[in-house]
Order: structure tokens, then C-alpha cells, then sequence
């Protein structure tokens, strides 16, 4: 269901499959810029790279697995710290590289039996590439099921669930929530002269703007049409009107 059950099956499953190698898993950002490490085991998380860029890892720039020597020979990526044989294999779901499976070796005949185990390897990389490929899928159904196409901002179906929950913990712990209505004035008229094109770039920069002026902890919504919700939970009426001015 998330990446920390994902995480705790392909430990369990390497330690059966694989028992005799340590390995880890770097998943990609958000940005999708740099891989940043998900779960390691068989050796120390604090011993290893937090990050690795794209351009370091020649598994990620060939698209097929790579061996590291131990002794740095040959091709070797860039954030290879040596002394041990890495195999490296690309993680691909549905034709996009998605994250990388690392297996480490070390003592006699490292690189042997890292090649002997290759394919397992891949196998235990596909199946986790699958995995990872349908919790992102999920969450962007998710994200589309609560959030305004046009301007990113949550949909009035959130915002209604968001403002029960929000009134119930105000009534029960005394504490005071505001909400502010927007109303984007003469939007129609707009519409009409300039095209709807120019209409939607104004929504989503008066998304942009309400967001950008706000809390963290305070939720904006698409009401409908022109019209946007913020609420602002912990805050109390005079503190919500300066607010208000401030938007």
C-alpha cells in the first residue's frame, strides 16, 4: 500500500532469494532529478549515498545492468566507493526507468557470483518496478479524484470533507477556524474579449498567488467557475479578515 511495505517485502524477499548479498534501492524524487535511497540491508544506511545523480550511474544512462569491480576497473560509476563488486540493475515499468536495485558482493570471485545471480536480481527488480509503477499510478488517480484539473488546487468535493472535519476538531478542542470566499470579479466579461484560453492562465495564476501567501497547514479549493475557498484552520476572524486583505 507504500513504499515502507514495499520496502519490508524486498527485504524479506532478498533475504530468502539472495541471503548471501546486501543490497538497497534508490527511488527517484520528485523532481525526478536524482535518485535518493529508499531502504538498504545487509549493510549501514549511514555508510552509503543518500542521493546519486543520473549522470554518476552507468546502469541509468545504459538502460541494462552494470558491474562495478571492486577494484574500480574498467567502466565504474562515478559513486562507486570501491572495495566491493556492484551490480546494479535499472528498474523499468511500463517503458520508464522508475528507480535502481543495487546488490553488493566481496571476498573471493565477487563479480562471479554477482553474475550468477543476474537474473534473479532482475526478477526481484521487475517485480518491485511493478509495485513502485502502481503506487504512483494510485496516487495520481487519487490526486485527480481530489484535485481541480486546471489549477491544482483541491476540488470543492475536498474542500466540503476538509471543512466538516475541520468545524468537528474546532468543536471538540475550542479552537477557531475561518474561511474565506474569492470571487474573481467581471471573470465573464473577461472571458468574452480576451477567449477562455486567457481565463484559465488567470485561474491558475490567482491559484498560484492564494498559495503562495499562505500557511502551509491552510487549504485553498476551486469552489466553481471563478469562485475559490481558503480555509484557515486555527485562525480567528480578525486574523482571517487581515488575511483576506493581504490575498
Amino acid at each position: 500500500s507504500d513504499h515502507s511495505d514495499a520496502n519490508a517485502v524486498l527485504r524479506a524477499t532478498a533475504a530468502e532469494l539472495v541471503p548471501d548479498f546486501s543490497g538497497a534501492l534508490y527511488i527517484f524524487n520528485n523532481s525526478r532529478d536524482r535518485l535518493v535511497l529508499s531502504t538498504a540491508w545487509g549493510r549501514v544506511e549511514e555508510d552509503m549515498h543518500e542521493t546519486i545523480n543520473l549522470g554518476a550511474c552507468w546502469a541509468l544512462k545504459r538502460g541494462k545492468p552494470h558491474l562495478n569491480r571492486a577494484d574500480g576497473r574498467k567502466l565504474c560509476c562515478d559513486h562507486h566507493l570501491g572495495g566491493e563488486a556492484l551490480l546494479e540493475i535499472p528498474m523499468i515499468a511500463r517503458g520508464e526507468i522508475i528507480g535502481l536495485l543495487q546488490l553488493f558482493a566481496e571476498g573471493a570471485d565477487a563479480e562471479g557470483r554477482l553474475e550468477t545471480i543476474q537474473e534473479l536480481g532482475s526478477a526481484l527488480a521487475d517485480g518491485m518496478s511493478l509495485a513502485l509503477a502502481n503506487m504512483a499510478l494510485r496516487e495520481k488517480l487519487r490526486n485527480q479524484a481530489l484535485r481541480d484539473p486546471l489549477t491544482g488546487l483541491y476540488n470543492r468535493r475536498y474542500m466540503e470533507d476538509s471543512l466538516q472535519r475541520f468545524v468537528r476538531l474546532a468543536d471538540r478542542e475550542d479552537r477557531e477556524v475561518s474561511v474565506v470566499m474569492v470571487d474573481l470579479d467581471h471573470f465573464k466579461r473577461l472571458n468574452d474579449e480576451h477567449g477562455h484560453a486567457f481565463g484559465d492562465q488567470i485561474l491558475r495564476e490567482s491559484a498560484q498567488a492564494l498559495v503562495g501567501a499562505l500557511r502551509e497547514t491552510d487549504i485553498v479549493c476551486r469552489y466553481g467557475g471563478e469562485e475559490l475557498v481558503v480555509i484557515l484552520p486555527d485562525c480567528n476572524i480578525e486574523r482571517a479578515a487581515d488575511k483576506a486583505e493581504v490575498l
